[in-house]
């Protein structure tokens, strides 16, 4: 049985180097394959959560499978050599001529285990007979969809090396002070504010954080012979910029980091130019916290002001689902109008995941940025028009 792909489940949401990855492999002349029983071809290896893959496909199934000459059997396979194996959901889609990702009956492998030169997969992942239909100039184009289970891969830090006993040192040559804004405005008017000093080396900005390492080159403030830096309080938090050192420093943010602290990080992350760290802390976010009714309209507002394309689309997802309990809100809804642009892409993608840009998951359009070694950061429609221009 074939079908188009169903939307993507919205905790697949997510950029391919965060807990989320993307991979399309290729089979050329796969009409030459052999159409023995248990022999196999293989795809060139690729890199995920830190192994080795490939994929095997057995145009005339895998040996000794009950199912016959009749299915194509597929596998996933780890190559890595190392003793630890590794827990992941997988899903494999066909690309179509049209650019359709099609789905078997199979749909998502959950809770597979990953030794090394283990094989997951299907004995029947597609009928001999309907191969040819989803062949694109005779190549079988696959798509791979692959999640990690376990919070054993944190967010992958600035530095190899974890240098973040290092903070707050005396050696330090730098102090950034934030202010803590915690407090009501006319609370704040009546008090001096209360400030957070964090005592850092200006070597470890330049390496990992050059917008704040460029904050520190023009400041003109110094005290102890450490060069001062003062930042806005209502865009960086003080836990959250601690957060952000240890990241910088080479520490790893847990999936639990990320949900005590997780939109004052991706704010922290976005002023500061630390993508990777944004990236990670917008899909955490939208894996771990429910979107509600009551939160959606701040949502909305904090990921167009802090261009949040994943959070947006999440948002926007949630919207197309529950449309019936927001259209009950008595007072309405005050989102921002970027916001109905991704609702509608949303209620477009409902029908299916096509090959126009446009109804593409903001996943799968940062995977071709990705790709090409172009900026994933940003709204829908500022990706969209990255890649129209690089493709043509």
């Amino acid at each position: 049985m074939i079908m188009i792909a169903p939307n993507e489940p919205t905790d697949w949401l997510g950029p391919p180097s965060a807990s989320n990855y993307q991979h399309r492999v290729f089979f050329h002349g796969f009409g030459t394959y052999p159409t023995t029983q248990g022999e196999y071809v293989h795809s060139d290896q690729f890199t995920c959560f830190g192994h080795e893959w490939r994929v095997r496909i057995y145009r005339g199934g895998y040996d000794g499978v009950a199912a016959g000459h009749d299915d194509v059997s597929l596998y996933l396979e780890n190559m890595s050599n190392h003793r630890r194996g590794t827990v992941v959901d997988f899903l494999i889609y066909i690309v179509s001529p049209a650019g359709q990702l099609i789905s078997t009956e199979h749909g998502i492998e959950k809770n597979a285990s990953f030794k090394s030169g283990s094989l997951r997969g299907f004995a029947d992942f597609v009928n001999f007979r309907d191969v040819d239909d989803y062949l694109i100039d005779g190549s079988m184009v696959l798509e791979i969809h692959m999640r990690t289970l376990h919070d054993n891969g944190p967010v992958l830090p600035a530095f190899t090396l974890n240098l973040s006993s290092a903070l707050g040192e005396s050696g330090g040559d730098v102090e950034v002070v934030v202010a803590n804004v915690n407090e009501t405005r006319e609370l704040v008017k009546r008090q001096k504010r209360n400030e957070t000093s964090f005592i850092v080396h200006s070597l470890i900005l330049k390496h990992a954080c050059p917008v704040l390492a460029s904050m520190v080159d023009s400041s003109n403030r110094d005290t102890s012979n450490r060069r001062v830096v003062q930042l806005p309080g209502d865009k960086i938090d003080p836990d959250a910029f601690n957060c952000v050192l240890r990241y910088l420093y080479g520490d790893k943010l847990s999936k639990g980091d990320i949900a005590d602290h997780g939109l004052p990080i991706i704010r922290a992350a976005h002023y500061l130019g630390v993508l990777e760290l944004k990236l990670f802390a917008e899909t955490v976010f939208v894996q771990e916290v429910p979107i509600t009714v009551d939160t959606l309209e701040h949502l909305a507002d904090f990921a167009e002001a802090n261009e949040c394309g994943i959070l947006m689309e999440a948002i926007s997802i949630y919207f197309v689902k529950n449309a019936i309990d927001i259209a009950r809100r008595p007072n309405g809804l005050g989102l921002p109008q970027k916001a109905y642009k991704y609702i509608a892409y949303a209620i477009a993608m409902r029908g299916g995941i096509s090959h126009r840009l446009e109804t593409w998951p903001i996943v799968r359009v940062q995977e071709r940025l990705h790709e090409h070694g172009i900026c994933v950061d940003g709204l829908r429609e500022t990706l969209i028009r990255k890649l129209e221009h690089h493709l043509h």
